[in-house]
């Protein structure tokens, strides 16, 4: 049996399921088109994801995803490395905070819904890994 004809089987009844949450976008289009097919709204189930990229901005955007969490990757996995070589080489660390000696930066997860969809020019610098991004695409700045 091929995953579509087990996702429409599966969610015949739309009020079986408040949500889902899927772990990528891998399956994204097919359970989509799975609700839809079986007449199921965003009323009826809330359908989230753990991933960015066009095709998850796109369901936001149309409202067949209401959100997704973007694990900032880039932060995540740089900010860290950065803030260790900041203080083995210099000493300097982040400022002390009341979580500890070592001050909190904050880096982890983000829940990206239609209210913060990054705007098409934040989009093709995420996909390209831009450190700095520009909020328009001027070409004179």
């Amino acid at each position: 049996e091929d995953i579509q004809s087990y996702l429409d089987s599966a969610l015949i009844n739309c009020s079986s399921y408040e949500s889902i949450l899927l772990g990528g976008s891998r399956f994204l289009e097919e359970v989509s088109s799975a609700l839809q097919s079986n007449g199921c709204s965003s009323d009826d189930t809330l359908l989230g994801s753990f991933d960015t990229g066009a095709a998850t901005y796109a369901q936001i955007a149309t409202g067949k995803l209401a959100f997704t969490v973007s694990q900032q990757s880039h932060l995540q996995a740089a900010l860290s490395v950065v803030f260790a070589a900041t203080y083995a080489t210099t000493g300097k660390r982040l400022a002390r905070s009341s979580e500890g000696e070592f001050g909190v930066w904050l880096s982890g997860p983000q829940i990206i819904n239609l209210r913060n969809l990054p705007t098409d020019t934040l989009q093709t610098c995420e996909a390209s890994a831009f450190p700095v991004c520009p909020n328009e695409m001027d070409p004179d700045g």
